[in-house]
């Protein structure tokens, strides 16, 4: 018997409450999937679908994550959206591995 198991997951830099610098990855279901895929249809632009799912639900931080990676697989297609700048990804990789400095 053969599985494939499919993974959506958005990786995230930015601020806490209290200025400290954090990192989180957040691993999607079906029911967040499907509230991405209407805030993309309603903004006509990915990325933008994303970011605004991500101001209203990553309450972890203070506004708008600096940055993030999203790999979302919906019904219809697979959508990557790579950082926004190349550093960001080992700036959240030494965050969530804990050998994080700053993000600054």
């Amino acid at each position: 018997m053969k599985y494939i198991v499919v993974k959506s997951f958005v990786r995230l830099i930015g601020y806490g409450w209290y200025n400290q610098e954090q990192c989180q990855e957040i691993t999607l279901d079906s029911y967040q999937l499907d509230d991405i895929e209407e805030k993309i249809e309603q903004n006509g632009d990915v990325k933008e679908g994303i970011e605004e799912w991500l101001l209203y639900n990553t309450g972890d931080f203070q506004g708008m994550p600096i940055d993030f990676f999203a790999d979302l697989e919906f019904k219809s297609e697979n959508v990557v959206i790579d950082w926004t700048d190349p550093v960001s990804e080992y700036k959240f990789w030494d965050c969530f591995y804990g050998d994080y400095a700053s993000i600054d």
